[in-house]
């Protein structure tokens, strides 16, 4: 459109902004073009390969138009070759699924099938022992009502069995048994099985044989070895009941064992004689301690009827009744009196050495009437005078009469005579099996 100067601009249109638009739109063809023809060039040097014309635009002056087409078009193609490379996955497993699912539902149907077999046949095998058709039927019935078989098939099957002989049907229920190892044993026994059995049944009678004679033979050692060990208990008892202590001879030349307790028992040869010695030997242990404790009574025994005498003495003065000897020491306190000192020496003496004197005189067994004197000498003090003298004198003649005796058997253990003058006794404690001659106690 051509301006007329003789018009004002703002009375003509003049559409500057649509002239610059314009002019705008112009250049971006042009420049689109030569863009177009450059893309064109590239294309066709490097003969379509994205890549080169990647490597090749940055060096034309369009590059900056051209760059970013090519990298678009890049980016479309990775993109493309993702979705072609997902598209093929998902068609591959969908196809494998559909596999999947063909080959399930293949297995499923033969599964099924043979277990439908399986209780048909195990149905049948029920008439193997008997050849039955009716239990078979039943068994075909319960099948067909639980599920496991169709309708068709029981009617079919229970045809066949209909039309079986009893006979017919046992053998092939045993013919069909003869695939189930659980029911086949109980129908069949083979060569090898009957071997096994006898077998067993050998081993088997061989195992209790060995067990019954181990048992006999435990039974019959512990049976030797509780008699060997009650043997050896008797035997060592023996020995033991059965040890002297000591030995010693005689004045005569018989030999005497010397046992616990101070018992001597003459030693018998093996005819059952007293052994008799050769030479009179010198005295033993045994003998010189009889002697000893002999005189140490003997000693005792003196000082105790000593002492007994002298009470009787003190007792004619002593004060007596009860509480005499309390009386003394009180009346001891207040001054001198003869009889507070005479009932304190009668009490002294009799407490303090006549009771100790008389128990080692009377020993460790003393008579029942010796027994009763000690204790009627302790606090005999108190009595009166006339029963406390009584206990006295009664004291002192059991003591002589100790006296006597243990003097007498000094002398005989000195002079040897002391054994062949004891009682003969029959203590079963010679040698084995023999009566000593006679028995004694050294220490009584």
């Amino acid at each position: 459109m051509a301006i007329d100067y003789r018009i004002p601009l703002q009375a003509q249109s003049f559409d500057m902004l649509g002239m610059l638009g314009r002019g705008s739109e112009l250049a971006q063809f042009y420049t689109k073009q030569k863009t177009d023809n450059e893309m064109t060039r590239i294309y066709n040097e490097s003969q379509g390969d994205l890549d080169k014309m990647l490597s090749i635009a940055p060096q034309s002056k369009y590059a900056r138009w051209i760059m970013p087409q090519l990298q678009s078009q890049k980016a479309a193609q990775a993109q493309a070759a993702i979705d072609q490379q997902q598209s093929l996955a998902n068609i591959s497993k969908t196809q494998s699924e559909a596999f999947k699912n063909n080959t399930q539902g293949q297995g499923y149907g033969l599964d099924n099938s043979g277990k439908r077999q399986a209780a048909i046949e195990s149905v049948i095998q029920q008439a193997a022992m008997t050849g039955d058709p009716g239990q078979v039927l039943i068994g075909l019935n319960r099948l067909a009502k639980t599920g496991l078989i169709t309708p068709e098939q029981y009617q079919q099957e229970a045809a066949i069995v209909q039309a079986m002989t009893p006979g017919e049907l046992q053998k092939y229920a045993q013919g069909s048994a003869l695939t189930n190892k659980e029911v086949a044993p109980y129908l069949y026994q083979t060569a090898n099985n009957a071997a096994d059995n006898a077998q067993s049944d050998i081993n088997n009678q061989r195992s209790t044989n060995a067990s019954i004679y181990a048992t006999d033979t435990a039974a019959s050692t512990a049976d030797k070895n509780r008699a060997q060990q009650q043997e050896q208990f008797d035997a060592n008892l023996y020995v033991q009941q059965n040890k002297p202590l000591d030995y010693f001879t005689a004045a005569d030349g018989t030999r005497y064992a010397v046992y616990p307790g101070g018992r001597g028992i003459p030693v018998s040869g093996p005819t059952g004689e007293p052994i008799k010695a050769q030479q009179s030997g010198a005295m033993n242990s045994t003998i010189q301690n009889a002697i000893l404790e002999t005189d140490e009574k003997v000693s005792a025994t003196r000082n105790a009827i000593t002492n007994l005498k002298d009470a009787l003495e003190y007792s004619k003065k002593a004060y007596d009744g009860v509480g005499a000897a309390q009386r003394a020491n009180i009346r001891g306190l207040i001054g001198e009196d003869e009889r507070a000192t005479a009932t304190t020496m009668l009490d002294n003496i009799v407490t303090g050495n006549a009771l100790e004197m008389l128990k080692a005189t009377f020993g460790g067994a003393p008579t029942e009437g010796e027994r009763a004197i000690l204790l009627q000498l302790q606090g005999s003090a108190n009595l009166p005078r006339a029963q406390r003298e009584a206990i006295y004198n009664r004291a002192i003649q059991m003591a002589e009469a100790r006296l006597a005796s243990s003097e007498q058997k000094a002398g005989q253990l000195r002079s040897g005579t002391y054994f062949s003058s004891q009682p003969q006794q029959g203590v079963p404690y010679a040698n084995a099996g023999q009566q000593p001659q006679s028995t004694f106690n050294l220490f009584d």
